[in-house]
């Protein structure tokens, strides 16, 4: 069995890339991606009407959005056995990114929270899912079923 292993860093953490036999299919990955980003989508909406939330503060979380939503289509859109390991970080980036602005601006008790914490909490399985490990700076909340589930109801 040949598999492709090398390293990289992301914030300053080692992360190990392989070519994994178990990994799942890439439709369930292409699922999650897009669970996060219809999700995150909703969430995102949510933000923008609060009142006092400051426009740099809803665009810098659209910006991310937009990040998100493009790379999400394009693993939707990958063909069997192309690789979309590089568009998965950047999800997984972005998100990491946007967690604590958007968290920040929440306020107490909303139904928006969950949702952020639900994308967030999904990133390590995505991670894994392409094969990287050791990324442990995400804050996990929900398992990745429950995660996969608040994703669900916030895209309705």
């Amino acid at each position: 069995m040949n598999r492709f292993v090398a390293s990289i860093a992301v914030l300053g953490l080692p992360l190990t890339l392989c070519a994994c036999p178990n990994a799942p299919a890439p439709s369930q990955i292409a699922t999650d991606v897009g669970l996060v980003a219809t999700g995150l989508s909703a969430a995102v909406a949510s933000i923008a009407a609060i009142p006092g939330v400051s426009p740099a503060t809803v665009a810098t979380l659209q910006s991310d959005l937009a990040t998100i939503e493009a790379d999400a289509k394009s693993v939707a859109a990958a063909t069997a056995g192309a690789s979309t390991t590089s568009q998965v970080q950047e999800i997984a980036s972005v998100v990491d990114a946007l967690t604590p602005i958007a968290l920040a601006v929440i306020p107490g008790g909303s139904a928006v929270a969950p949702v952020v914490e639900a994308a967030e909490s999904l990133v390590p399985t995505l991670l894994a899912d392409i094969g990287v490990s050791g990324a442990t700076p995400y804050m996990v909340t929900y398992s990745s079923d429950a995660a996969r589930l608040i994703l669900r109801g916030a895209a309705k």
